[in-house]
């Protein structure tokens, strides 16, 4: 693969699949969550179930159901890319790197994210997706081997400490999105890798500007 390989996670980094989840999930169970209540990463579908049980113990809703509900095919599909990313996209194609898509999502989800990929980024021609099991470290360790990445983007602060920590894999520059699910996560410097925090998701602003011009800065 390209030298100048980058690979990005799809949901909550080039997918802005989350307002999605929220709005849906307040119109099917009549409740009021916003984005900035999700202080973990799959912390909704629990918050939906105990109220759920709250209302009536006898529901016969479970955790897995609404998680499976929140998270399938049609939720999934109404995503938008995040805002400025697809400008991110074209430029960093232009400019000579080869942008891929490495993301958890159950591979029963691969041919919809396929075209959803083929409306808003056409140029990305790499994708990774994780098992049934949602194993997000297996999926993304993966895009990052197979094409030889020099960087690597994620919101999940676990995936990204594991790459970090491990000198398993060595990207030059790794990039924690900011979300509030992982506002927990520190990033200690480490010789030979650039690994920051971007963007602040209260502004909804990703920093794309900045992570094109760090990015330009391996060519």
């Amino acid at each position: 693969m390209s030298q100048l390989a980058v690979v990005f996670d799809g949901d909550g980094v080039l997918i802005d699949s989350h307002p999605v989840v929220v709005e849906e999930t307040n119109k099917k169970y009549d409740t009021t969550f916003t984005v900035s209540d999700m202080k973990e990463y799959n912390i909704l579908p629990r918050a939906v179930y105990n109220i759920l049980k709250s209302r009536n113990p006898a529901t016969k809703e479970t955790e897995k159901a609404i998680t499976a509900w929140m998270f399938g095919d049609e939720n999934m599909s109404k995503a938008l890319p995040t805002p400025g990313s697809q400008k991110l996209v074209t430029n960093l194609a232009n400019v000579g790197f080869t942008v891929c898509l490495g993301t958890s999502r159950p591979v029963s989800q691969a041919d919809l994210t396929r075209e959803w990929l083929q409306k808003y980024f056409p140029e990305i021609k790499s994708l990774t997706i994780g098992g049934d099991k949602y194993d997000r470290l297996k999926a993304k360790y993966k895009a990052v081997i197979d094409n030889d990445a020099l960087a690597f983007f994620d919101d999940d602060g676990r995936v990204i400490m594991d790459i970090y920590t491990s000198g398993a894999l060595k990207p030059t520059v790794l990039g924690l999105i900011d979300k509030p699910w992982n506002q927990q996560y520190t990033l200690i410097k480490r010789k030979g890798t650039r690994a920051l925090r971007y963007g602040f998701w209260q502004e909804n602003n990703y920093e794309w500007g900045k992570i094109f011009d760090i990015l330009c800065m391996l060519i």
